[in-house]
């Protein structure tokens, strides 16, 4: 991925390694300064250009508010840095937060790099953030395996992610309208656990209203799963087999409260 932006008669050229990360990996690029012809006294400045990570809504940004972007990281003064004759190239390298906000159609994460203070002035980047690798493996899963048709994956609140699916073609699940999966990590390394949140959305009759009219109930099974019970130490992959047994769980509880019938 690359983008270029001038600011005061200066050019930024950002190059990124990849189109795409997930939650926990690391971004990194180079940022080159390029001085041509500039104003006076400007040239100082743009030796000391900045690579931001911050998280922004489409919303906050067509508003231009003072707050749009919330600065996750920013290269260390002391990155990597090679003078040439067009001038100064920035070696800089992030790590995605494992509760980063993925990307939809609202927000994203963006690489945001120039000089000054006035973030707006900035080239930015949108990037294509996407699940941890664990949480994508449970909702490719809930594909695959349980037969569920995926409709959408956004960014939730406090580092959820939030995906909604619609039921098999089946009479186990004719009641069910749609199912909402939440999840997240929490902790790091060996202590790391996925925290899930099984939020079955049914259609039942209301009592409230003659006739046959319906309305939508939400039925909610929740799970904290240490790493350690799903993932391979020896890949760093889940555990088809242990994921597999540990959603089944998921569906028994719902299937033992009556909620499929």
């Amino acid at each position: 991925m690359k983008g270029t932006t001038f600011q005061n008669g200066v050019e930024y050229k950002v190059t990124i390694e990849g189109e795409s990360w997930q939650q926990g990996q690391s971004i990194q690029g180079q940022l080159q300064t390029i001085i041509r012809n500039t104003p006076a006294g400007s040239a100082a400045d743009a030796v000391t250009p900045r690579v931001v990570l911050a998280e922004s809504t489409e919303r906050k940004i067509k508003s231009k508010s003072a707050e749009a972007f919330s600065i996750i990281e920013e290269a260390s003064s002391d990155a990597s840095v090679s003078t040439t004759a067009d001038g100064p190239t920035l070696v800089w390298k992030f790590t995605v937060p494992r509760q980063a906000r993925i990307t939809d159609k609202a927000g994203s994460l963006f690489l945001l790099y120039g000089f000054g203070d006035d973030l707006f002035t900035y080239g930015q980047l949108k990037l294509n953030i996407l699940p941890h690798h664990y949480l994508q493996d449970i909702i490719e899963m809930m594909r695959t395996e349980f037969r569920f048709a995926l409709k959408k994956t956004t960014a939730g609140r406090n580092g959820w992610i939030d995906t909604e699916l619609d039921p098999p073609d089946s009479k186990d699940w004719a009641q069910l309208d749609h199912l909402v999966i939440e999840l997240k990590l929490e902790g790091e390394g060996k202590d790391t656990s996925i925290e899930a949140k099984f939020q079955f959305h049914r259609a039942e009759v209301d009592g409230m209203k003659a006739g046959l009219s319906t309305k939508l109930t939400k039925r909610e099974v929740t799970r904290s799963w240490p790493r350690s019970e799903l993932v391979h130490d020896f890949n760093d992959r889940l555990d088809k087999d242990a994921a597999q047994a540990a959603i089944n769980d998921v569906v028994e509880e719902y299937r033992n409260q009556g909620w499929l019938a």
